[in-house]
């Protein structure tokens, strides 16, 4: 898995102004100092490659990778190395990839989208609660929903800076937890 994540963050400097559609695997292997055929090895074509940072597997990993690490401290403390994570992976891995998805049409992005914000923002929510037992069931879908506004916006924003994220998470589940 890490070997995979290495090739994503050395082919994902490619990606901007259109390099999705231009990049061959001949090239993503070059760069990644891989044979083509290692390259395959790992990923099964060029889509896999370019989505891997919106990938479920992927995401899911980092969050078991994040409870293993952080699970045991208390809430708080775990809900601010969740955002600093969640922040960092959307930076690394979810940005490129959500990029690359849009260069290759709409309808992958989306779903690729979904799929992403669906695997993360589920870990997130289910640290906050833990941080605010009292939290209702509708308290907690209504900041799922206003995670997946930011993060969604987050993405797609072309003038948006690695960092920026991690301070309009806190936000807003500071304004969930005043509630």
């Amino acid at each position: 898995m890490l070997r995979r994540r290495e090739i994503f963050e050395a082919v994902a400097p490619l990606v901007p102004d259109g390099g999705a559609r231009r990049l061959t695997m001949a090239r993503a292997a070059r760069v990644a100092g891989l044979s083509v055929g290692g390259l395959y090895h790992r990923f099964d074509g060029k889509r896999a490659l370019l989505l891997y940072g919106l990938a479920p597997e992927n995401l899911g990993r980092a969050c078991a990778d994040f409870q293993v690490r952080w699970g045991h401290v208390e809430p708080v403390e775990r809900v601010s190395r969740a955002l600093d994570g969640f922040s960092d992976a959307v930076d690394r891995w979810v940005r490129p990839s959500v990029d690359a998805a849009g260069q290759l049409g709409v309808d992958v992005l989306h779903g690729a989208l979904e799929a992403a914000m669906t695997t993360e923002l589920v870990g997130m929510v289910r640290s906050v609660r833990a941080m605010a037992p009292g939290m209702t069931d509708g308290r907690a879908e209504a900041l799922e929903r206003s995670l997946r506004r930011v993060c969604t916006a987050h993405v797609v924003d072309p003038t948006a800076r690695d960092g920026e994220l991690r301070e309009q998470l806190r936000l807003t589940v500071v304004g969930a937890l005043a509630c």
